[in-house]
């Protein structure tokens, strides 16, 4: 099967998915779904085609390069303000003293990070980002890798 073809598959499978699970939610409370009982065994099948679907390699692979594109962002994000290796060994040496003031041994350095910033600015937020950046093909298209690229078409079919 040639690439066209199976990217063609692909955006076809994730069309019924994103379908099966508008209908699921759509009719996800008690009251609606008794309108439905007539459809039971397709309810059924459309439930069992979600779980499967969520659980399948392609869904692992939408999700992966989601957060691929999140990384890339941040590194992105990182080198357009400027932020070096000094700024970076700062925040680091800055979580270790707050750390070891505060005696919070828990917080981890993403979280730390994204509260205090490099000189009070982050990059969006992982929600912010797919709302955003994610949606812009032609910031995407110069982010992602020519590997990448295909499968994050293959996401923005349906999101």
């Amino acid at each position: 099967m040639n690439q066209y073809k199976k990217n063609d598959m692909k955006t076809r499978i994730l069309q019924a998915y994103w379908a099966c699970k508008s209908v699921l939610y759509a009719y996800h409370e008690e009251e609606n779904l008794k309108s439905l009982e007539k459809f039971g065994v397709v309810i059924d099948e459309m439930s069992a085609f979600v779980d499967a679907f969520d659980h399948s390699p392609l869904f692992q692979i939408l999700n992966d390069i989601r957060q691929t594109a999140y990384e890339k962002y941040q590194h992105d994000w990182m080198i357009s303000h400027n932020v070096d290796e000094k700024a970076l060994d700062k925040a680091v040496k800055e979580y270790i003293a707050d750390t070891l003031e505060d005696n919070n041994l828990d917080t981890p350095f993403s979280e730390w990070l994204f509260d205090r910033g490099f000189d009070g600015s982050i990059w969006a937020c992982y929600d912010e980002f797919l709302n955003a950046e994610y949606r812009d093909y032609s910031y995407m298209r110069n982010l992602l890798s020519a590997k990448e690229y295909p499968a994050y078409l293959a996401d923005m079919t349906n999101f």
